[in-house]
């Protein structure tokens, strides 16, 4: 396997020399970016906080499945600190502290740390954290009561992105999904939110949103045994139009680190899931333009979203999370991820990988 990093002196170096378009740029642009070497090709948009910070690669999720502690958000803060420290004679940064959570009401303790000891910390500027959330309701009152729920544990004055959440095949079809794009547009007009994004368990519907100009980041499933129709269909949309992919169920529940049937050497751990999300770069079905060939295409998964349940698999996580992982390693967890894992129930478009398979 890779030679594991644990210091994690580079887990963020895909976020930190990603750039903007100079329109990003402007005094005037509600998502506030760092500025960047205009002379570096143009690249997939970053996300960065309110103070122009890029957001690290590890996203800290609330678990719906499980309880986690509500010192949990105030310990992902100081591990970033920490490493940031251990970081400081290379210039580096890990990235600023990116949280993400779905309806407020489902975790409570969860929610306390974030509003407690982050929000409300004067040890930590807002402006410096950057915070997510969103809703299934596409209905305009919904939408609002959603966002003014989130608002609540963020601060108060703006969410750094709402998330348009699990998005499906049927609301291509109707007017409903535009119609909840163009007032979330409205929001970052009076700057009550700085970015919209768009999640789905469908790559189909992927490849599609990553087209619409309101989407400013999607969220996708990614892991070792989903992998097949995102490169195929979702990646290279978002690859084209530049669009930021923060991947969930990485580790497919858990499931990958306890085996499989047919694998009778070592197993993943959490950090090798996560590793292979930001680094699976090979086979990634896009056609390359004649001034470029595709190694020199970029990986269109910037962030991985993770539910640690304690400090415990935070570390875990962290220490484990590296930016580099060579081919062989990449091919063998690839290996793994090829069984035969349609079994286990977790895979709510199958047709989609299945028609990928090759």
């Amino acid at each position: 396997m890779g030679k594991s990093v644990h210091n994690v002196t580079l887990i963020c170096l895909a976020i930190v020399f990603d750039t903007f378009p100079l329109s990003r740029c402007l005094s005037n642009s509600p998502h506030l970016p760092h500025k960047a070497p205009l002379s570096m090709p143009e690249a997939i948009h970053s996300l960065t906080t309110a103070s122009g910070k890029p957001v690290c690669s590890y996203a800290l999720g609330g678990a719906a499945r499980s309880s986690q502690p509500s010192s949990l958000p105030y310990s992902y803060y100081q591990r970033l600190q920490e490493m940031d420290a251990i970081n400081n004679s290379n210039k580096e940064t890990v990235g600023a502290p990116f949280y993400f959570y779905y309806n407020p009401h489902r975790y409570p303790a969860f929610m306390s740390g974030i509003l407690n000891d982050i929000c409300d910390s004067e040890e930590i500027s807002r402006k410096d954290i950057f915070i997510a959330s969103g809703g299934t309701d596409r209905s305009i009152s919904s939408m609002d009561q959603r966002l003014n729920d989130a608002l609540l544990y963020s601060g108060g004055e703006y969410l750094d992105m709402f998330v348009l959440e699990y998005v499906c095949p049927s609301e291509l079809e109707s007017e409903d999904i535009q119609l909840a794009i163009e007032h979330a547009k409205k929001w970052v007009k009076d700057r009550k939110v700085r970015y919209i994004a768009a999640s789905t368990h469908s790559h189909t519907v992927g490849s599609i949103l990553a087209s619409y100009e309101g989407i400013d980041a999607l969220m996708l499933r990614y892991n070792m045994a989903h992998k097949e129709a995102a490169k195929s269909m979702s990646l290279p949309a978002c690859l084209k139009h530049k669009k930021p992919v923060i991947a969930f169920t990485t580790t497919r529940w858990n499931a990958l680190q306890d085996g499989h049937k047919s694998w009778n050497i070592a197993v993943p751990s959490t950090g090798d899931c996560l590793s292979f999300a930001l680094s699976d770069r090979l086979q990634l079905n896009v056609e390359p333009n004649s001034e470029s060939n595709i190694e020199e295409y970029e990986w269109p998964i910037k962030i991985v979203l993770h539910s640690s349940r304690d400090e415990k698999e935070l570390d875990e996580a962290l220490t484990g999370l590296r930016s580099e992982v060579s081919d062989e390693e990449i091919q063998e967890w690839s290996n793994y991820g090829d069984l035969n894992w349609n079994n286990d129930g977790f895979d709510e478009y199958p047709e989609e990988r299945e028609q990928n398979t090759t």
